[in-house]
């Protein structure tokens, strides 16, 4: 089951990132659980959603968050977290988080002051090595723990893959990339390697929850 969602997950990234210059129409929404405002024209659509020189930072927790997307076509583009002021987004086969500019952040809250976000998400599926992890809610954790590592670890370095899924919100939308080194406490998270407690690569490795 594990391999049949990646493989989904890896469909929908090829399809959302082929699909909006094929079929885009309307305008760039920015959307809420409360319905949609539109943030500018469809021929405008990279000023807010390429974020360039935007530099990419580490995730923000599980928050209320927007959806920008396209007026007539449903899947997302992006992703706003107003209270992290981070933007999400999936450029290439990566997810990036960058950081949104004072004046962009400012033009967003005006938009939205009438629209109710969505919520945090507060379930997530979890696959370690795909096999199910019970209380796969527990891994949204990755997203917060972990310090970068100054040196990159051997090529030799060996990894397992976690997917993170059950959600549309930018934390379960099985976009991320998750690995844990098989030996050792190394976690790569989308792209990055980050060094995280002994104790939680562990429980990762024995497909155990997150407390």
């Amino acid at each position: 089951m594990g391999r049949t969602i990646l493989l989904a997950a890896l469909v929908a990234a090829s399809v959302l990132a082929a699909a909006p210059s094929a079929l885009a129409k309307g305008p760039l929404q920015v959307c809420g659980a409360s319905g949609c405002v539109d943030l500018a024209p469809e021929t405008e659509t990279g000023k807010w959603v390429s974020a360039p020189g935007a530099s990419s930072l580490a995730p923000p927790a599980p928050a209320p968050y927007f959806v920008l997307r396209f007026a007539e076509f449903g899947s997302s583009l992006g992703y706003w977290i107003p209270s992290a002021s981070v933007l999400r987004t999936f450029q290439s086969t990566t997810a990036v988080w960058s950081a949104v500019a004072p004046e962009t952040q400012a033009e967003l809250v005006r938009l939205t002051a009438g629209l109710r976000p969505y919520a945090a998400p507060t379930r997530a599926v979890a696959f370690v090595d795909y096999d199910n992890v019970k209380r796969g809610v527990t891994y949204l954790r990755l997203y917060t723990i972990g310090t970068p590592v100054v040196s990159a670890p051997p090529a030799s370095t060996a990894w397992i893959g976690i997917w993170l899924h059950g959600g549309t919100s930018p934390w379960n939308d099985g976009m991320s990339s998750f690995w844990i080194s098989q030996k050792g406490s190394l976690l790569k998270r989308d792209g990055q390697v980050l060094k995280i407690p002994a104790a939680v690569a562990k429980r990762i490795r024995a497909h155990l929850p997150l407390a």
